[in-house]
């Protein structure tokens, strides 16, 4: 059952190695960005004053119901898309194809299991 919080939709590829993908399109989900400062020594943004950088963060709520069965690495390649996307990536069609066509696009930087908590069970992704 989808909580009523739980209103959106979100494409998941997952890096399985060379150039095979798995795309899961999940419904019933919880899509917030927002723009934060983050360290440049992080890795994120380019600052010319070597200080604190604004980047686009994006968390993703994904409900234990459905979470399982879903694979997810973050700190490699894995990506998000906001909304449904037919897209399969592959020899034909590139992680920077998707990344230039889709403006949401995002890479899964961290993955926090709290799908055995009692209030709202959930799978939380974050990405920048």
């Amino acid at each position: 059952m989808t909580m009523p919080i739980f209103r959106d939709t979100a494409t998941l590829y997952h890096h399985l190695g060379g150039e095979r993908w798995r795309r899961d399109v999940l419904t019933g989900v919880l899509w917030r960005q927002t723009r934060e400062r983050a360290s440049q020594r992080l890795g994120y943004g380019s600052d010319p004053g070597g200080g604190m950088a604004l980047v686009s963060a994006t968390t993703l709520r994904v409900p234990a119901s459905q979470a399982s069965g879903l694979a997810v690495s973050p700190g490699g390649l894995d990506v998000l898309v906001r909304g449904s996307c037919s897209r399969e990536l592959g020899p034909d069609y590139s992680l920077a194809d998707l990344r230039r066509d889709e403006p949401t696009f995002c890479t899964v930087r961290s993955v926090l299991d709290a799908t055995d908590r009692a209030h709202l069970p959930q799978l939380i992704l974050t990405a920048v």
